[in-house]
């Protein structure tokens, strides 16, 4: 139904076709309830070739300027350029799910009824509470960007704002730019907040003050979600986003994996060969932040601290008190290396179920021990000034993970059972052994508390690698210098890290010198 009376239906505005009733828009013989239209306004087509006639016309006419056809052509040539604009009267409906809408643009106009479309504009949109001004948007052909025009209604003054919605698998993208006009008035939530369908995001203001006073926009989320953006605050007398674009997740975990992406680097040194595999850092606050790396096979965990505040040493300890109430304990062994001015950095082994436990739980409070001041310090993971609580949290469980899922595949792996084993090496048992790819005839020299173990962790990951012989050691320091010693009898033969393509004598002779 969309008129009870034909007092309703009678048209309280008319040009021409157009006509509107106080419950209906009435285009030609189509008529729309007002209900069902979510805003009113108007675009413009520019018609290229009249564009160049009037610039063609103007450049002559300015040539002949001294004559009187000259000023007849430069006339001639803005009269041109003023009418080459087609107007078109849009309609934005409201679908289901209410917070989709059509747009229609099939409704011509000439440009003398431009002002009186544009009054009509304002009351529709004012009876519906939308907006306090008119507000006209201009569809640039084929580009899916609306350019909300700030203005009044004697169209004096404006200011641009271009905004562009799309429809992503995992979120809504709204991207907008303007020009130096208009600014962020205000925000109304926060990184991370769950909002709602049509719940205002931020307020849009124009610098500018117009005849009627300052105008303002609110920008409605388009769904509920939960909300994602990077604030610039090196402007503390306007807020502004760093990339002009608000997300709007679906699900809290797609806008955490998006925001918070896990990165890794190989680094390879260029005496040893040896590689290193870092993770991303992991700012906890205070300049205390700490990562994984993989060295050679071997898991590490790095942290890094403003000297001058954290007085690390060999003695120290770091724990990690996580969500499950579990407590993970690290011993500083070496004296940190200085990375700057001001950071020093210490590196200790993780145990593979330490590792796990950073992947699964999320860490708390931090504990540092210092062992020359004998002084405890805490540092409670909460709200920082660029990242939530629950976000660090996340990458924190995001990188261990990925680490993990990272180095198991890795033939070289060396897992710590046992941070203790740290401390048993200088005693245990170990062992040199050599290894075979059938698939590609390559070599791997290593060390290992358990070769037979080993080969079977190998083997899971590339079911043609086996152990071809193995010499025990009476401590694994004597066994690093024996494999350090074959690594450098044929570091010309080294393709990466403990994999080497030796001839079939030369795996003999290493396979004679382990009997």
């Amino acid at each position: 139904m969309i008129a009870n009376s034909d007092e309703e239906n009678k048209p309280i505005y008319s040009i021409g076709t157009l006509k509107l009733t106080n419950n209906s828009l009435i285009l030609d013989q189509t008529e729309f309830e007002l209900k069902n239209i979510e805003e009113v306004y108007l675009t413009y087509k520019r018609n290229k070739w009249l564009i160049a006639l009037g610039v063609f016309t103007i450049f002559f006419g300015i040539l002949m300027i001294y004559i009187p056809i000259g000023f007849l052509l430069v006339a001639v040539g803005s009269t041109i350029l003023m009418i080459q604009k087609k107007y078109y009267l849009n309609l934005k409906l409201i679908v289901e799910p209410n917070f989709y809408t059509i747009d229609s643009n099939l409704y011509f106009f000439s440009i003398r009824n431009k002002k009186r479309l544009s009054r009509m504009i304002t009351k529709i949109n004012h009876s519906k509470s939308l907006i306090s001004h008119d507000l006209v948007k201009v569809n640039e052909k084929d580009s899916g960007i609306l350019n909300d025009i700030i203005t009044t209604e004697d169209d004096h003054s404006y200011a641009d704002l271009s905004v562009e919605i799309v429809d992503r698998i995992d979120f809504i993208s709204v991207k907008f730019g303007s020009d130096t006009n208009i600014y962020i008035k205000n925000l109304y939530c926060k990184e991370g907040d769950c909002v709602q369908i049509n719940e205002p995001i931020l307020l849009i203001g124009a610098n500018e003050r117009f005849d009627n006073g300052e105008f303002y926009k609110k920008l409605m989320s388009p769904i509920s979600g939960f909300i994602s953006f990077m604030v610039d605050r090196s402007n503390y007398s306007q807020t502004s986003l760093i990339e002009n674009e608000i997300k709007i997740f679906k699900e809290d975990i797609f806008r955490q994996r998006n925001k918070y992406p896990v990165h890794s680097a190989l680094e390879i040194d260029e005496f040893s060969k040896i590689e290193m595999y870092k993770w991303n850092k992991l700012d906890i606050g205070r300049g205390l932040y700490f990562y994984p790396s993989n060295v050679d096979g071997a898991d590490y965990i790095n942290f890094g601290f403003p000297f001058k505040d954290f007085n690390l040493s060999a003695g120290s300890s770091i724990h990690f008190l996580m969500s499950n109430s579990e407590i993970i304990n690290f011993n500083v062994i070496n004296n940190p290396s200085k990375l700057s001015q001001s950071e020093k950095l210490c590196k200790t082994p993780i145990a593979l179920g330490e590792l796990e436990l950073l992947s699964k739980h999320s860490v708390e409070k931090v504990r540092l021990r210092l062992s020359v001041e004998d002084q405890a310090i805490d540092i409670i993971i909460a709200d920082h000034y660029d990242v939530l609580k629950k976000d660090l949290q996340f990458k924190i469980r995001s990188t261990f993970s990925d680490y993990l899922e990272f180095v198991i595949k890795l033939q070289n792996h060396r897992p710590l059972k046992d941070f203790q084993e740290v401390f048993q090496e200088d005693t245990q048992e170990c062992y040199v052994y050599l290894m075979k790819d059938c698939a590609n005839e390559f070599y791997k020299i290593g060390i290992s508390n358990d070769p037979k173990y080993r080969e079977r962790t190998l083997q899971s990951e590339k079911p043609t690698i086996e152990l071809i012989g193995s010499r025990k050691f009476p401590t694994r320091k004597i066994a690093e210098s024996f494999e350090k010693a074959l690594h450098e009898a044929f570091k010309e033969k080294r393709l990466r890290g403990e994999w080497f393509e030796l001839t079939k004598d030369e795996a003999r002779q290493i396979e004679i010198s382990l009997i």
